[in-house]
């Protein structure tokens, strides 16, 4: 059997039972030596904290495995095998004052935890697997560094949290240890780099969306998998600072688009059209949605967060990316936001966003879960409501009765190689200035202070003979 289809079926095995977990409710932020005490650093190990299931959506406990959704499906013949880098560095503070030397921080600490999102298995991406003597693990890689010397490259993968309950919407992790150095000695030193290599087999998705209006809500409970995204999570439910939005703009969108309907009395793809079309009409595009460092480089996001999209009727494509994973999650359908990398949007196929050559051609969209109670089936449908938009704020007319690309059917997503489900890890860990998809735990307690820089590149490898294939429940 394939490696990565026996993958398929760890991942499958994983996400079939259980609630999610692992709420994030702490982001670090660049501060400045006068304000560092109102910064409180995390306190707590990666881990996960379990989560208030909200009512009437209880996740399934599946006897069998479920079955593939016939509706969406990857087109086997339009796939491509990549290889993407992702290069975290994190430098210490440096504060520089007219006429004096340069003030220079630096990182003291006994040992540390650096955690970096997987995405195993999208609509879109299958994470390739390799035999290795503890059985079947993803084919990923990662380096350590401190001051430029290798720190480890022992990498631990963390699939479920420690009752065996899915994480926030099926994410993995890994995660490096920079153990305690030997006798009283303490890491000190003013930079730390973390490099992570990925290889992901992309596709284009085809929908069938006349069949799947077809599909019921679910009488019963959501499979855990879809369950597990109604969990809070940052610029959807809470900011960076881990305080709760007051969720009501978004609570009235769908009030207002359902004309005071209750959701549930729409098909469930019908529905997640039509919020799709308002969510594109309703936001106008206005900036990159990233954050940059003194030198240019990229630093992180830097989102205005979903209700406050829905107020100001703008934002990046990310902020309208959370906004309808908000929207539909208030409307009681399981949805997630992917993030990938998009390796050719700077050759103009991606027409609708342009960014300079030093940016980084992050793209997300969302999905949301497609769930045949009656015959066992279970997928996740892509919508990119970005690119749905393209150079235009209005929809055809009739959008509802025709065909939409980027509504499930993606011609593009083959060349997008998905890495994040979100743009902080959900675990208790620290990032600097914005979020940024990596953070660590740092004890005793991590640095207040640094500057963090972002970067990504892909390159295609050579296909296998045996396509991966997806298992339900991702």
């Amino acid at each position: 059997m394939n490696a990565k289809r026996r993958l398929a079926g760890l991942i499958a095995s994983v996400v079939a039972v259980g609630v999610a977990g692992d709420s994030a409710m702490a982001q670090g932020g660049r501060t400045t030596p006068r304000d560092r005490q109102q910064q409180q650093p995390a306190q707590a190990p990666p881990g996960s904290t379990p989560v208030t299931t909200p009512a009437g959506t209880q996740p399934a406990a599946q006897a069998t495995p479920l079955k593939p959704s016939p509706y969406i499906v990857r087109e086997e013949n339009r796939s491509r095998r990549w290889t993407l880098t992702a290069d975290v560095n994190i430098e210490a503070y440096k504060l520089y004052v007219e006429g004096q030397q340069p003030y220079n921080e630096r990182f003291t600490f006994s040992s540390a935890t650096i955690v970096w999102p997987l995405v195993p298995e999208t609509a879109s991406s299958v994470m390739d697997a390799v035999e290795s003597a503890g059985g079947l693990q993803p084919a990923i890689t990662g380096v350590v560094k401190f001051q430029d010397r290798e720190v480890t490259r022992e990498t631990t993968i963390i699939a479920a949290d420690a009752g065996g309950n899915v994480l926030h919407s099926g994410t993995w992790r890994a995660q490096w240890v920079m153990p305690p150095l030997e006798g009283a000695s303490l890491y000190d030193g003013r930079e730390m780099s973390l490099q992570v290599v990925v290889p992901v087999t992309s596709y284009r998705t085809k929908f069938d969306e006349r069949g799947a209006r077809s599909v019921a809500w679910p009488q019963g409970a959501w499979p855990a998998a879809a369950h597990a995204t109604f969990a809070p999570q940052m610029f959807i439910d809470f900011g960076p600072d881990g305080r709760p939005y007051d969720t009501a703009p978004v609570v009235d969108l769908v009030a207002e688009w359902t004309e005071g309907r209750d959701p549930k009395s729409i098909a469930p793809v019908t529905l997640a059209k039509w919020f799709a079309g308002k969510v594109v009409e309703h936001v106008q595009l206005s900036g990159d949605g990233l954050a940059f460092d003194r030198t240019g480089l990229i630093e992180g996001l830097d989102l205005r967060g979903a209700p406050l999209t829905a107020l100001e009727k703008r934002g990046s494509e990310f902020d309208m990316v959370c906004l309808l994973a908000a929207v539909y999650r208030k409307a009681g359908l399981p949805a997630r936001i992917v993030i990938g990398y998009d390796n050719e949007s700077r050759s103009g196929k991606q027409v609708y966003l342009k960014r300079p050559k030093n940016v980084p051609d992050l793209r997300a969209w969302v999905e949301f879960a497609l769930y045949d109670e009656t015959n066992g089936t279970f997928g996740w449908v892509p919508v990119d409501p970005a690119a749905m938009r393209g150079s235009s704020s209005r929809l055809p007319p009739n959008f509802m009765d025709r065909d939409l690309r980027y509504f499930g059917t993606h011609d593009e997503l083959d060349r997008v190689i998905p890495f994040a489900f979100h743009f902080h890890p959900p675990t208790t860990v620290r990032a600097y200035g914005s979020p940024g998809f990596w953070g660590w735990f740092v004890t005793p307690v991590p640095p207040d202070t640094a500057f963090q820089r972002l970067s990504f590149r892909a390159q295609t490898t050579p296909a296998r003979a045996t396509p991966p294939r997806a298992r339900p429940g991702n």
